[in-house]
Parts: structure tokens; C-alpha cells; sequence
């Protein structure tokens, strides 16, 4: 079992060619849920749904609009010139990230497989994984 995860992280990490984007989500989650299966020779893909994709950008755009509404609400000079400084490194931040650099992606994935007295069931899960295939939050529905 975990020979089998071994192999699939290797050839996802050593791959010479792009895979589309569905694609190397699906095998990330499948490595990933391969070691809850009860029988993994039983599993079977039924879709991916891709809800949302969130983009460093815009967190650091939205770090950058919070600072400057809240240094607009201070009063204290002291506090004025810490919050500036605050608003100066965000500003420096948001100019250094790249646009394309994805920070998660949230997607409900579907497979079925053999449970402990051998019926196949589907079961759903709801993921929340980075661009580089770390899972952040995994919930069955």
C-alpha cells in the first residue's frame, strides 16, 4: 500500500510533460485518499468539481485594501507611522507576487470503492489543496 503511494507521488513529481491542470488534482487526491480505502483495487473515479480557485494575488491584494482602510481610522500619530509601515510592506508584497500563483483550490471529488463488507460505494469529499498538491482540509459529505 504504501509502495503504491511511494510510486504515484514519484512519477507526479518526475512527469516531463504538463498535465492538465484536472488531472494532476486528481492524482494528488487520489494519493492522497488511497490510504483510507478499505480495498484500494477497487477504486473507481467518478468526477471532480472544481468550486473555487483562490490566487495569492488577490490575498495580498485584499491584505493591501485592509491596511489602508485601517490606517485611514487611525487617529495617533505614533500608530499613523507603524500602520504606514504596515501598508508599505503590503503594498511591497502584492508588487512581488506572481498573478498566476495559485494559494488553493477548493473541489467536491467522487469515487466509489469497496467498503469493510464489500458493497462499492461512492462517497464525496470536499478538498481545499495548494497548487503544489498539499491537502489543506479534507471533509467527507
Amino acid at each position: 500500500m504504501k509502495i503504491l503511494i511511494f510510486i504515484i507521488a514519484i512519477s507526479t513529481l518526475t512527469s516531463c510533460k504538463k498535465k492538465a491542470p484536472e488531472n494532476r488534482l486528481k492524482e494528488c487526491i487520489e494519493s492522497d485518499m488511497m490510504q483510507d480505502l478499505h480495498d484500494p483495487s477497487s477504486y473507481e473515479f467518478v468526477s471532480l468539481t472544481v468550486l473555487d480557485t483562490v490566487y495569492t494575488k488577490d490575498i495580498a491584494q485584499k491584505n493591501y485594501d485592509n491596511a489602508v482602510r485601517n490606517r485611514s481610522l487611525i487617529t495617533n500619530k505614533k500608530d499613523i507611522e507603524a500602520m504606514d509601515r504596515v501598508v508599505k510592506s503590503n503594498k511591497t508584497k502584492l508588487d512581488e507576487v506572481d498573478p498566476a500563483q495559485i494559494e488553493h483550490i477548493e473541489l467536491i471529488f467522487s469515487a466509489r470503492a469497496n467498503n469493510m463488507m464489500g458493497a462499492k460505494i461512492k462517497t464525496s469529499y470536499f478538498y481545499k489543496i495548494t497548487g503544489y498538491c498539499y491537502v489543506l482540509e479534507r471533509e467527507k459529505r
